[in-house]
């Protein structure tokens, strides 16, 4: 059955995809510089992380998988700073 409000969640949804978020960008913001020693200053990562959040929200919404949502791309942002 379909939600009427397909944007209305319950706790346990968003304590996941917290979750997956966290899964999903602090890799990035561990491996990047890593890998990369160019990464390692604060103005060229933020860039990276930025274009890969948003990215994955412009993807989620083109292909009507969810929607875009803000706080998940502020989420992302912070998470890698972790």
């Amino acid at each position: 059955m379909r939600k009427p409000y397909p944007f209305v969640v319950d706790r346990v949804s968003c304590s996941l995809l917290g979750i997956f978020n966290i899964l999903m960008f602090v890799p990035l913001g561990i491996f990047q510089p890593l890998l990369f020693p160019k990464f390692k200053l604060f103005k060229w990562l933020l860039p990276v992380v930025a274009s890969a959040t948003l990215s994955i929200e412009t993807y989620q919404t083109l292909t009507g998988v969810r929607i875009f949502e803000l706080d998940d791309l502020l989420l992302g942002l912070a998470l890698f700073l972790v």
